[in-house]
């Protein structure tokens, strides 16, 4: 059986993207359980700390999500490449919540390594890179 081309892979992680997006949004936690791997990391923005494995991973978004009301949520300018069985993507996000009764707004990129494992994608590796608002 022959490899899809990278076009074909690019568009199964940009909707296993989107599918993340919308579970963590929706709060659909359980869902994320499929799209992250097992032993997954998260490399906390500047490198400050680490978070180890699909359970501890699952929670960061739950944390999130239950001491945060987004207001607004933007991701663009999404990046796929893929070398066989391992692939990066990254995007552009903007996003705007109300945490402990103050406002926030960041900025940055958003970086994820997969790997394909029993015929799917899944994240093995995340970071988020924060930068100032684009004008």
């Amino acid at each position: 059986m022959g490899m899809k081309s990278d076009r074909a892979q690019q568009s199964e992680i940009r909707g296993v993207l989107s599918r993340l997006t919308a579970a963590w949004r929706e709060e659909r936690f359980d869902e994320l359980e499929d799209i992250l791997h097992q032993s997954v990391v998260f490399a906390l923005p500047g490198f400050t700390s680490r978070v180890e494995g699909r359970t501890a991973c699952v929670d960061t978004y739950r944390r999130f999500m239950s001491n945060a009301r987004v207001v607004d949520y933007l991701e663009r300018d999404t990046a796929i490449d893929v070398w066989g069985g391992t692939a990066v993507a990254t995007y552009y996000y903007d996003i705007a919540y109300e945490m402990n009764g103050k406002s926030h707004h960041d900025t940055g990129h958003d970086v994820f390594v997969f790997v394909r494992e029993e015929s799917r994608w899944q994240v093995v590796w995340r970071t988020m890179i924060p930068v100032e608002p684009r004008k």
